[in-house]
C-alpha cells in the first residue's frame, strides 16, 4: 500500500483568534488607522488553526490590528501602542 500526500504552498494574512468579535454571523477586527484611531471591519475568514486564522477579506498585508481590549473599544476611538508613548493618556485607549 502506497500512499502519496500532496499539498500546496499557499500565501495568507492570519490573525491571532481573540482579534476577532462576532456579532451576527459576521465577524470583525479593530484595524489601526495612521491617525492612531481604530476603524472596525468586516472580515471573511478563512482556514483556522491553533489559535490562528486565516483572514481570507477584509485586510491587507501590513495593517495592524487590535488584539486585546476589543471590549473597550468602539469604532472611531483614539489608541495608542504599547511600545510607545501617548501624547494625552487621558483619553486614550491601549492597544496591541
Amino acid at each position: 500500500l502506497t500512499i502519496e500526500l500532496f499539498s500546496q504552498v499557499r500565501q495568507a494574512l492570519g490573525a491571532p483568534e481573540k482579534a476577532l468579535m462576532a456579532f451576527a454571523e459576521k465577524q470583525f477586527v479593530y484595524v489601526l488607522q495612521p491617525d492612531s484611531k481604530v476603524q472596525k471591519r468586516e472580515v471573511r475568514l478563512g482556514r483556522r488553526d491553533a489559535g490562528w486564522v486565516e483572514i481570507a477579506d477584509g485586510l491587507t498585508d501590513g495593517e495592524k490590528i487590535v488584539v486585546d481590549g476589543l471590549l473597550e473599544l468602539r469604532d472611531g476611538i483614539k489608541v495608542r501602542l504599547n511600545d510607545s508613548p501617548a501624547a494625552d493618556p487621558g483619553d486614550e485607549k491601549k492597544a496591541d
